[in-house]
């Protein structure tokens, strides 16, 4: 079932990428799209996730992991622990971006007719690329951690995550400066001058890209420049991380045993406070609610991913202004166009809440720990206890989904009816991918983990991902259907009103079953597995 998902998935991509190749090559008469560009693009996407990804998995591999007192206290060189930690990191961060970077990869080799060669160094270029996220993550890991006082963490990735969301900020106004002016041949020439700016000489993403653009192109005797200055940045990258290892490593492990004492919370001042603003809830379910989320407090490389989904968020939001180009269509493609944007929304939106559910709330059941096997002693159910993991995630969860769904809505001017299906869907998406990530959290559970870090890039995981993705098509398809039956001749014949009506509400209540089943099928897998393990 999964390895039938993950093809699904796949073929999804490759077939998109085949389709949009095939759409860009309309335009080759107004202006000629490089193929490099769009691998510029993607492979800079690409570059910040591993950063990101890299960044958080390097604080928990290098300085949380529970071996590390034990491994350099053993008589273990340097050089091993620090190719070990670094393979590692390497493997659990880049696996899953490179199985679905294939399809786009083959997609393109068909489009272009590529010869053997392309596919050959693609899997040789590939390789060498995520070694510098991963490289860089080490050093910035390593120096923060020994420069930056404990006291004052918090505050700097929040001054970090300021800075990176201004750039994009600025760099959203670059882009829709100007759109509603602007006629179909403007529109398409500003288009392509935007996508070209990732494609700068001095970055590794665009020797990779013009590499595959020669390979496309047969030109192999070209490859060469850009294939060893890769190799080089590879080599400094690789010997200055090793170099911050062996000065800065035992300085900043130090320190990090520090900040450990600095994380802890009050926990007496928030039992008071949460005591105040829910007092209906009963003191054991408020003690777990309240242990849910200062594990995530506590936790470093949680607080990181907290603070990064904020601004994966923020940076949505801010970019639905670019639906005010819908406007400027003529009256008869507009509806259709609006049409396809409120499908876009919502389908996004729901997988910017698969990407936090896969680092909140799937590893919700693995973070207990060796606490959780002290719970098996107290008088409560595994389903009661699961249930209050699901609401303590879902309310914030859907709440955060409904406000982004509905400013979607709002962007493209959608209906009073399209606003409240809107909500609608946010809420029940939100319940099924939120019950889903807890129940498969609960069936792949690993209470054995080095550092949290890796339980987001866990097996698991994948399957939950491919699992959201799946519960989002199926989804989405009725949801579809009903938007586009709303409007004459859009798909099939125009519906009255009240069929209309009705039609909607039979929708909706078609979503409602399968994100209810899809969220109790996923708890009972939990459970069975968690039974499985207690009685072992």
């Amino acid at each position: 079932m999964v390895l039938l998902l993950a093809a699904l998935v796949m073929f999804g991509i490759y077939r998109g990428t085949l389709s949009l190749l095939n759409r860009l090559t309309q335009y080759e008469q107004v202006a000629y799209l490089s193929p490099s560009i769009p691998y510029s693009v993607l492979l800079l996407m690409l570059f910040v996730m591993l950063c990101i990804s890299n960044s958080v998995t390097a604080v928990g591999a290098l300085f949380l992991s529970q071996d590390i007192e034990l491994i350099l206290s053993s008589p273990v060189s340097r050089l091993r622990f620090f190719v070990t930690k670094f393979v590692s990191l390497l493997l659990y961060t880049s696996w899953m971006p490179l199985t679905f970077l294939l399809p786009f990869l083959v997609a393109y080799g068909v489009h272009f007719q590529a010869s053997v060669d392309y596919y050959l160094f693609s899997f040789l270029m590939l390789p060498l690329f995520f070694l510098i996220p991963a490289s860089l993550a080490v050093s910035l890991s390593i120096i923060f951690t020994a420069f930056i006082p404990a006291s004052k963490t918090k505050i700097l990735l929040f001054a970090i995550l300021g800075v990176i969301l201004a750039c994009v900020f600025a760099l959203g106004e670059v882009i829709g400066l100007g759109y509603q002016q602007q006629n179909s041949f403007d529109q398409v020439a500003r288009i392509l001058t935007i996508v070209s700016l990732p494609d700068k000489l001095w970055l590794p993403t665009h020797w990779v890209a013009v590499t595959m653009r020669d390979l496309l192109e047969n030109r192999i005797s070209d490859i060469g420049v850009p294939l060893l200055l890769l190799g080089s940045l590879v080599l400094g990258m690789l010997f200055l991380s090793y170099s911050i290892f062996l000065l800065l490593y035992e300085h900043a492990y130090s320190k990090s045993c520090d900040r450990k004492q600095v994380l802890m919370t009050r926990g007496k001042f928030w039992w008071k406070l949460f005591a105040r603003f829910a007092p209906w809830l009963s003191s054991e379910k408020r003690a777990i609610v309240l242990k849910e989320y200062r594990v995530f407090s506590r936790d470093m490389p949680q607080v990181i991913q907290v603070l990064l989904l904020a601004g994966v968020y923020l940076i949505y939001l801010y970019n639905l202004r670019v639906l005010n180009l819908i406007d400027s269509i003529p009256g008869e493609k507009r509806i259709f166009w609006q049409a396809f944007a409120y499908i876009v929304n919502v389908a996004m939106g729901a997988f910017v809440t698969t990407a936090a559910a896969t680092r909140l709330v799937f590893p919700s059941i693995s973070l207990e720990g060796q606490g959780f096997w002290m719970l098996q002693t107290a008088p409560y159910d595994m389903r009661s206890f699961l249930q209050v993991k699901f609401w303590s995630w879902f309310i914030p969860l859907g709440t955060i989904a409904t406000v982004v769904f509905c400013s979607g809505a709002f962007a493209i001017k959608t209906s009073p009816e399209g606003l409240a299906i809107t909500f609608f869907s946010a809420w029940i998406l939100s319940a099924g991918i939120v019950g889903m990530g807890l129940g498969l959290g609960a069936f792949f559970a690993n209470f054995q983990w080095e550092h949290s870090g890796q339980l987001a890039a866990s097996f698991g995981s994948f399957v939950f991902m491919l699992s959201s993705i799946a519960l989002i098509a199926v989804s989405m398809f009725p949801i579809g259907i009903a938007v586009f039956m709303r409007e004459p001749g859009m798909f099939g014949q125009h519906l009255e009103v009240h069929w209309w009506y009705l039609f909607i509400v039979a929708s909706c209540a078609f979503v409602w079953a399968i994100n209810i089943l899809a969220r109790e099928y996923a708890l009972k897998l939990g459970i069975r597995s968690l039974e499985k393990l207690r009685d072992q």
